[in-house]
């Protein structure tokens, strides 16, 4: 891959995923440029299976009450929950990550909270891996994610909005 004139990388829609099963390792190296040459290796996330709640329904997400979501136990997974809103004030997200072989996640109200009321927003939820390389003086962080699925094995995202 190289970048465009503007030094973006173009998402590119791939038939084939990136890697095989959870666990592969996953090798990244890049010739370097603004940002020195750099490699490393991070390990492919597994796919989680969301149980609850529900994101096939739009979701009504109260402020004064935590916000709780349950998963199938799964390895190896950072498990992301990120709810993102646009509201006058423009684009707020809360990103909160949790072990994956925990099976389970609290938001806070107080962080729910934060987040403009009564303004529809999206929720999803994915399994990720990472890890910072340095090269001279720059923090490259090298992710992958695979998106979680419901039982119906939907993408596990959804609309919600804070009441």
């Amino acid at each position: 891959m190289a970048p465009d004139s503007s030094g973006r990388y173009a998402n590119k829609p791939m038939s084939t995923p990136l890697w095989g099963m959870a666990g592969d390792p996953i090798d990244v190296a890049a010739a370097g440029d603004v940002v020195p040459a750099f490699s490393g290796a991070l390990v492919a996330p597994a796919e989680a299976v969301v149980l609850s709640p529900d994101l096939s329904v739009p979701l009504s997400a109260p402020s004064t009450v935590d916000f709780k979501v349950t998963w199938k136990p799964v390895t190896p997974c950072d498990l992301y929950v990120i709810l993102s809103v646009v509201g006058v004030s423009g684009l707020r997200v809360v990103s909160c990550s949790f072990d994956g072989a925990s099976g389970s996640g609290t938001i806070g109200a107080a962080l729910l909270a934060t987040l403009p009321k009564g303004v529809h927003g999206s929720i999803d939820i994915q399994c990720q891996s990472g890890r910072d390389v340095t090269t001279a003086d720059w923090k490259v962080t090298l992710t992958a994610a695979s998106p979680a699925k419901d039982a119906a094995g939907r993408m596990a995202s959804g609309s919600f909005t804070v009441e």
